[in-house]
């Protein structure tokens, strides 16, 4: 089987948090804009949330090679919010186990912003269409456009992060009703003030 190839652009370790009981398995309700479908998708098993998953969304060809090093260093941050979030949903405080523990948690909630399947694509077509986006970037015969779209991911959370030092965050929950997770799950501050991640 090729290693890491099925890419959830919204991690497991946050949906499953919208688990809810099916006819025949638990899932989650889902409605795809661009199809104008409802579906229930199925949680469990190698493609759960399978409405979430773009094979190789992060992992480049280069000189022939998948490179998987974007897809693994997500999964680092995607561990960080699987082992701080469930304490933190059931009404506790923030803790990390360490300084590099908090760093991939916000980072990972950071990446949430960049990773979506929508805005790698407008992105790549971008670049792909802009000449003078191609020469910013330094695209030229030996970089693909994969490549530096995955590249922008990294750069982009890293660069956020050491802006936003020291990190302050506030956590709401909801005592009744639900919110809907999109495949953009962040609200940038320039519409309410602050960001906010559902």
């Amino acid at each position: 089987m090729t290693e890491y190839k099925k890419n959830h652009y919204i991690p497991k370790v946050i949906l499953k948090n919208w688990v809810v009981p099916g006819a025949s398995y638990e899932g989650v309700h889902v409605y795809e804009i661009d199809q104008k479908k409802f579906s229930f998708s199925a949680s469990k098993g190698g493609s759960g949330f399978s409405f979430a998953i773009v094979n190789d969304l992060y992992v480049p060809i280069l000189e022939g090679a998948r490179v998987v090093d974007a897809e693994k260093w997500l999964s680092g941050l995607e561990s960080a919010i699987g082992n701080v979030l469930p304490t933190t949903l059931s009404g506790g405080e923030i803790k990390y186990s360490d300084q590099m523990m908090a760093v991939k948690f916000v980072m990972g909630l950071l990446s949430l912003q960049y990773r979506s399947e929508y805005i790698l694509s407008r992105f790549r077509e971008t670049v792909e269409k802009d000449p003078e986006v191609q020469a910013f970037l330094g695209l030229h015969s030996d970089r693909t456009v994969d490549q530096v779209v995955v590249e922008n991911i990294i750069n982009s959370v890293d660069d956020f992060f050491r802006q936003l030092l020291p990190v302050k965050m506030r956590i709401f929950q909801p005592t009744s009703g639900e919110f809907i997770v999109t495949d953009r799950p962040v609200i940038p501050e320039e519409y309410v003030g602050e960001r906010i991640i559902v």
